[in-house]
């Protein structure tokens, strides 16, 4: 925890300076990153979606990601 807290990443200011907003205005570089977090279910859509396990349609049928054995506790 104190090597991540005490690194040069960490300490790095989320403030938008004007010269990098104005060499990189599309922000192709990605130096303008989002100031937000995203939730759960966003992070599990989109790994879904980039394996190709996404199912969109409404009332759909579960996806079964894969778990490795012993990872949850079987249900009794």
């Amino acid at each position: 925890m104190k090597q991540i807290v005490m690194s040069a990443t960490y300490r790095k200011s989320s403030v938008h300076r004007k010269d990098i907003k104005e060499t990189d205005p599309e922000n192709r570089l990605l130096a303008l990153a989002p100031r937000f977090c995203f939730p759960a279910e966003m992070i599990r859509n989109n790994a879904l979606v980039a394996f190709v396990l996404i199912n969109n349609k409404i009332g759909g049928p579960s996806v079964k990601s894969y778990q490795p054995d012993g990872l949850c506790r079987k249900k009794l």
